[in-house]
């Protein structure tokens, strides 16, 4: 097997924790809430801190949510909406009332990301896992640090703080953050790992399945691709719009401009999103289904589109193309089991969140 990007390639200057695999998984929860002297002191309905209510006053801070006895503040929950809100400039502008809806889409998904992150915290007290649960030291954060400095090609420590001040970050909250991923992943490790299990077999399986794969299993090409973004739920007009913009993108290719000084006229026009539209070399069965036929019957350096899929219009072109290589087994035996493991790792840790959204009491709030 050959390395290879996925699509779309995506620079990470920290582990997301695999909670937010489920980010959007609502379950609902039935079982009463505890009893604590200060919970029947939390009544009234919060909203998000910098939300200003009817009369245009704005709330200092209250309660989002309650996971069992432990408040999540809505001052958190916003924060975080913030970071993420600005580290994305294809958003529309906040004080529009699209950027409006948008920021609060966007809060009710942290606010449900955070709920699961306190679920999960909680388990660390649980006396089933005593003695499996450590905390992170300075030696282990370090250590983690370095790893994401090399994934990321990040030389020094000013690069990296650089690096995270653009994510809206500061490098005392990130190491927070990291040092709570830690801990999750102790966690998962202690509640599922036994559970999970990739047989010799099930990997020869595997391989084999991959020798016998078709010529277009294993093709890959050097992919460029314009996404054009299309919010869910755009108007007819709205998508019109974005079609023009892709075909006016398209006009300027075909007349023999690079696709990559196109793109980035576009965006410095503020019309385009800013991102690397270079994929590398990636595998034709791993493109999204309305991708691959365009891919298929296109010309060398052709540009196609526009082309509705995922989360907007696709101009896309290829500039070269290879077979895969396939690796002797006892070469790629490892890679495969560590690809099979990691996709059941994700299917149980979804279930293990599942089950303990259904299990413990949670008052959404907001």
């Amino acid at each position: 097997m050959s390395e290879r990007k996925s699509y779309p390639q995506k620079i990470i200057f920290f582990f997301f924790p695999f909670v937010f695999c489920a980010s959007t998984l609502i379950v609902g929860c039935k079982s009463s809430p505890p009893q604590s002297s200060g919970s029947s002191k939390i009544g009234r309905r919060a909203l998000p801190t910098g939300v200003p209510s009817e009369k245009g006053a704005r709330i200092v801070d209250s309660i989002a949510a309650l996971v069992n006895q432990d408040p999540i503040m809505a001052s958190d929950v916003d924060e975080k909406t913030e970071a993420l809100y600005g580290s994305q400039p294809s958003l529309p502008k906040r004080d529009t009332e699209e950027g409006k809806r948008k920021y609060q889409e966007l809060f009710k998904q942290v606010l449900d990301r955070m709920v699961n992150e306190k679920l999960i915290a909680q388990q660390a007290q649980n006396p089933q896992y005593k003695g499996l649960i450590k905390a992170c030291s300075d030696e282990v954060l370090q250590n983690a640090i370095e790893v994401m400095k090399q994934k990321n090609n990040i030389g020094s420590d000013a690069e990296f703080v650089q690096a995270l001040q653009s994510q809206g970050m500061t490098y005392a909250s990130y190491k927070k953050l990291l040092c709570s991923q830690i801990i999750q992943e102790q966690i998962f490790t202690a509640a599922i790992g036994s559970r999970i299990q990739v047989s010799d077999e099930e990997v020869k399986t595997y391989y084999d399945k991959m020798l016998q794969g078709t010529n277009n299993e294993r093709t890959e090409v050097h992919l460029f691709d314009i996404l054009l973004p299309i919010d869910k739920g755009a108007s007819s007009d709205e998508i019109r719009k974005v079609s023009a913009v892709a075909i006016a993108m398209k006009k300027k290719i075909q007349q023999g401009q690079e696709i990559t000084a196109v793109a980035r006229e576009f965006v410095s026009q503020g019309v385009a999103p800013d991102r690397d539209i270079d994929l590398g070399f990636l595998a034709i069965k791993d493109l999204p289904d309305e991708l691959k036929e365009d891919i298929l019957l296109a010309q060398k350096n052709e540009i196609r589109g526009p082309i509705q899929a995922g989360k907007g219009l696709h101009l896309i072109k290829w500039t070269d193309r290879r077979n895969e290589e396939i690796k002797p087994f006892e070469e790629a035996k490892l890679g495969i089991k560590m690809q099979l493991y990691g996709a059941r790792k994700e299917a149980a840790i979804e279930a293990f969140i599942k089950e303990l959204r259904r299990k413990n009491y949670i008052d959404i709030r907001v």
